[in-house]
């Protein structure tokens, strides 16, 4: 007997009758099945395959029978058919149905369903971040090529001193040629991203020496309710609730209870003096508060750089504004223009002293916006800079992905977009702008005070009984 070829074995094993046939071969089955049964070299329950039963010397005949009865068990019926009719694979495109249950189940269904809700966001902000990355490749690729630039990118102790001080010479230069641009530009375009910096590497990179965890949360609120009444039009109770954030977070510093005394004590009298005399307290924190930030930030890269040179040129560019070298230039820059008429004047109600003579009150003003401009340098380019783990600069993909891992994807595209909506309103009233900012944005300052506050008592640590 001949061995039966490939194709007829194929042609057992996956011959499978029509739905129509499918009743008849079902009356045929028993025969077959009684057949198989009578013989003791037929296929054995396991379902012995057909190359198997044609390698052992069967009857080709019986072999194809008896696989057909086997496989018409499982051949569909009309029923069972018309049943499955309505499963049939549906396109991509339609409706099926799916239950969101079913879709939390199912990893797979989950990132298609987000894809379709998130892929658009996802999709625009990987596009601008390209943009950003291709036109930052370029430039370092140019710039690469000079020996200077090179070095600097592969050493971060030179890069920060160097671009300190350019960020201090450039803000000297503005400070004294265009002091008002400074003064309406500088918190548009800037405010709002050195605000996000002060929180970030105040509040949650360096946490542990901050205000304690337990004082964290009343200290917010108690700077969100001073943000609102500033916004409402009541700034005493702004500045009493600020000043109150401030003594939560130093009454849960771990110090010693001589020392906690004492700095509640300087509490209280700051918060009487401020509502006492409103005007020249405003002063004090306006002015004090940049050099407190310009501080706090050199104390943040210490060793990562030779604070003495930054330090040493803004101490020369302070001292030439105060001492009168620049009044020339002074007097030109800040005569009223038509984009800021009001400007100057609402600037020197803030950082001014009353009764102060013109050519000095020219001086104040621009000693802020030099301080200022250095301490939005310092926040939003050196301190960044020496807080990563990486000595050379990064991507703007990186430092996205380094932002949503402190703030959460959502804080850092609010920072985001909150840094674009205020230049954007700058667009109907620039002026109108900067006051709600200023407003908005006093809360910060308090931020530093606490956690300057926090720095001091520590090296008060209680005593163990």
């Amino acid at each position: 007997m001949s061995r039966p070829t490939p194709a007829e074995r194929a042609f057992a094993v996956t011959a499978t009758p029509k739905a129509s046939a499918g009743p008849r071969m079902d009356r045929a089955a028993p025969e077959v099945e009684a057949r198989s049964s009578a013989s003791s070299t037929a296929l054995s329950t396991s379902a012995t395959p057909i190359s198997t039963a044609a390698n052992r010397g069967h009857d080709q005949t019986r072999v194809s029978a008896q696989a057909a009865g086997w496989v018409s068990r499982f051949a569909p019926s009309d029923h069972s058919a018309a049943r499955l009719a309505g499963t049939a694979r549906r396109r991509p495109s339609t409706y099926t149905g799916i239950s969101s249950a079913s879709v939390h189940a199912n990893p797979i269904a989950q990132s298609s369903t987000a894809t379709i809700y998130f892929g658009t966001k996802d999709a625009i902000l990987d596009a601008i971040l390209d943009v950003l990355d291709g036109a930052r490749r370029a430039v370092v690729r140019r710039a690469g090529r000079l020996g200077a630039i090179a070095e600097l990118r592969r050493h971060r102790e030179a890069r920060l001193t160097v671009v300190a001080l350019v960020s201090i010479a450039a803000a000297f230069v503005a400070a004294v040629v265009a002091t008002l641009p400074l003064l309406l530009l500088g918190p548009l375009l800037l405010g709002v991203p050195h605000v996000a910096s002060d929180v970030r590497y105040l509040l949650i990179r360096r946490a542990a020496q901050g205000p304690a965890a337990a004082a964290r949360a009343p200290m917010l609120a108690l700077l969100a309710a001073s943000t609102v009444c500033a916004a409402l039009g009541s700034a005493a109770a702004a500045i009493a609730a600020a000043w109150a954030a401030v003594l939560c977070a130093g009454l849960f510093a771990p110090s010693g209870r001589a020392a906690r005394a004492a700095f509640s004590a300087l509490v209280l009298a700051a918060a009487v003096l401020s509502l006492w005399r409103p005007a020249p307290a405003t002063v004090v924190l306006a002015q004090g508060h940049n050099l407190i930030a310009i501080a706090l930030a050199a104390w943040m890269v210490r060793g990562k750089l030779r604070t003495f040179i930054p330090a040493a040129a803004f101490v020369a560019g302070a001292a030439a504004i105060a001492c009168g070298a620049c009044d020339g230039w002074l007097l030109h820059a800040a005569a009223p223009s038509a984009l800021a008429p009001t400007t100057f004047d609402d600037v020197r109600a803030a950082v001014v002293p009353a009764g102060i003579d013109p050519v000095h009150a020219c001086r104040w003003v621009a000693l802020f916006a030099f301080a200022q401009s250095v301490h939005y340098g310092a926040w939003l380019r050196i301190v960044p800079d020496a807080e990563r783990a990486s000595d050379r600069p990064t991507s703007f993909r990186r430092s996205f992905r380094l932002l949503s891992e402190d703030l959460g994807r959502r804080g850092a595209l609010i920072a985001i977009a909150l840094s674009l909506a205020l230049p954007l309103g700058a667009f109907l009233s620039p002026e109108g702008a900067r006051r709600a900012y200023i407003q908005l944005s006093a809360f910060h300052g308090f931020i530093e005070i606490a956690f300057v506050a926090c720095l001091v008592l520590a090296r008060f640590p209680r005593r163990l009984s």
